[in-house]
C-alpha cells in the first residue's frame, strides 16, 4: 500500500467516490458530486500545509467587465453587482496560494501576528493582512463518471477516453488563461488535471507552452460553455454515443429549466403509497423499454459499419469475453491495444510510465497522461509527485513570511 494511502485517508475518498456513484443520490451521474471526491484529495495533498493552501472549488479564474452603474447609486459596486451578460471561466476547483502581508507594521512580525490571531478575539472587518499576490498550483476540470453499468468494455473505454478528453481540452484552456492574466503574471506554471469520477489524466504546463495559443473569452464559450453564473452542466453536456445508462442519456430537461416536469407528466400524481408503488413500477417499466431501444438501436449501429477484418474479429471476440463488468486494468489496456490494431495508426506506447523518478523539468511532464484510476502504482506515483511539489511551494511560502 502507498504511502499517500493511511487508513484515514482511504476512507476519506471511498466515501465521496460511494456518494458519487450512488443510483439514489446521483441518479443522473452529474459532476457536480464529484467536487467532494477531489475536495478531499486536494486536502489529502495539501496534507498539514493548509495554513499555506486554500481549496477553492468553483473559483472564477476570469469574468468579464461588469456593466455600467449608476455614478450617484454609492451602494453600487462593480465587483458584486450581477450581470448577466458577464462571461467568464470558472474552474471546477482548485488550489490557492495567497500571499498575505500586514497593513499594520506595528503589530509586529506576520509569524507573531498569526500566532496570536484568535487568542485576541479578532474583528473579522478590521483584520490586518491582506492579499497582495496569489498564485493557483492546481487546477482540476471534472466530468461525470463514466457509467456504472456499461454494456461492453468497448463502450466503456469509450466513455473514458471522450470524458477525459473533454476534460482535457477544458482544463489546457484554463491554464491559458491562468497564463494571460495579469495578476498571475509571476506565477510561471501550473498543475492541470482532467478528471471523470475516478479516472483522471495530468499534465505540468508552464507559460511558454500556452503562448502559441492566445486566450479568446468568446471562442472557450463556443467551446466549452458558460458557467460564470455558477450554472450546473446537465448529463447530456458530456453525453457520448456509448452511454449505456438510459436514465442519463435520454437527453430530457434537467429539474429546474423550462419543460423539466415532462418526465413527471407522464403518469397521474400519486394520492396513496401503494399508488405512489405502482407509479414507480410503471415509470421504471417505461425506462427499461427506452433503455432496451436505444442499446437495439446502437447495436444495428455498430453491425452496420462493422468491417470483417481479423483484428476486429479479434476485438470483437475480446468484448464478448469479457462480458458486461467490472473490468480490470489489463483488460482495459487489452481493449486499447486491440482497437489501435483496428486503425491504420501505428501502436504507440502509453506515455510516462516510466520506471525513474518524476522530475519537474522532465520534458514528458509537459504532455498529457494516459487515462490512470485512483489507487493504481502510476496514479500513486503522480499524486507522490504532486504532493511533493505542493510541499516544496509551501515551504517557500513560508520562508516568504519570515522574512
Amino acid at each position: 500500500m502507498s504511502p499517500l494511502w493511511s487508513k484515514f485517508w482511504r476512507t476519506a475518498v471511498l466515501l465521496p467516490l460511494s456518494f458519487l456513484l450512488s443510483t439514489i443520490f446521483n441518479a443522473r451521474r452529474l459532476e457536480d458530486s464529484s467536487y467532494a471526491l477531489w475536495s478531499a484529495l486536494l486536502l489529502q495533498l495539501c496534507d498539514t500545509k493548509l495554513d499555506v493552501f486554500i481549496i477553492c472549488p468553483q473559483y472564477a479564474l476570469y469574468v468579464s467587465p461588469k456593466a455600467k452603474f449608476r455614478p450617484d447609486d454609492s451602494f453600487s459596486s462593480t465587483l458584486t453587482a450581477a450581470d448577466n451578460q458577464a462571461k467568464g471561466v470558472v474552474v471546477d476547483n482548485c488550489l490557492i496560494i495567497p500571499e498575505i502581508r500586514l497593513t499594520r507594521p506595528s503589530v509586529g512580525s506576520l509569524t507573531e501576528y498569526l500566532a496570536s490571531f484568535f487568542t485576541t478575539r479578532p474583528s473579522f472587518l478590521e483584520i490586518d493582512v491582506r492579499t497582495t499576490n496569489a498564485t493557483v498550483p492546481i487546477i482540476v476540470e471534472q466530468k461525470r463518471p463514466p457509467s456504472r453499468h456499461p454494456l461492453s468494455i468497448y463502450t466503456y473505454y469509450r466513455q473514458i477516453q471522450n470524458l477525459l478528453e473533454k476534460a482535457r481540452s477544458q482544463a489546457w484552456d484554463q491554464g491559458a488563461c491562468l497564463f494571460s492574466m495579469p495578476k498571475f503574471a509571476r506565477q510561471n506554471r501550473v498543475m492541470l488535471i482532467g478528471a471523470s469520477g475516478a479516472w483522471w489524466r495530468f499534465c505540468l504546463v508552464s507559460r511558454p507552452d500556452t503562448k502559441r495559443m492566445v486566450f479568446d473569452i468568446d471562442r472557450y464559450k463556443d467551446n466549452h460553455g458558460d458557467t460564470s453564473e455558477g450554472e450546473p452542466k446537465s448529463a447530456a453536456s458530456d453525453d457520448d454515443e456509448n452511454d449505456d445508462e438510459g436514465e442519463e442519456s435520454d437527453g430530457s430537461k434537467h429539474e429546474g429549466e423550462e419543460g423539466g416536469g415532462e418526465e413527471d407528466s407522464r403518469f397521474d400524481v400519486p394520492t396513496s403509497p401503494n399508488q405512489a408503488k405502482e407509479v414507480q413500477m410503471k415509470y421504471e417499466k417505461k425506462l427499461d423499454e427506452e433503455r432496451t431501444e436505444r442499446r437495439q438501436r446502437r447495436q444495428r449501429i455498430r453491425d452496420k459499419s462493422w468491417e470483417s477484418s481479423d483484428a476486429k474479429e479479434r476485438l470483437g471476440q475480446f468484448i464478448d469475453s469479457v462480458g458486461e463488468g467490472p473490468y480490470t486494468m489489463a483488460q482495459l489496456d487489452k481493449c486499447s491495444e486491440l482497437m489501435l490494431e483496428t486503425s491504420n495508426l501505428s501502436p504507440a506506447p502509453f506515455c510516462h510510465q516510466f520506471d525513474d523518478d518524476l522530475r519537474a523539468d522532465d520534458p514528458r511532464l509537459a504532455e498529457w497522461t494516459k487515462p490512470m484510476l485512483l489507487g493504481t502504482p502510476i496514479s500513486d506515483k503522480y499524486m507522490a509527485f504532486i504532493k511533493k511539489r505542493l510541499i516544496d511551494l509551501a515551504s517557500k511560502e513560508l520562508l516568504r513570511r519570515e522574512r
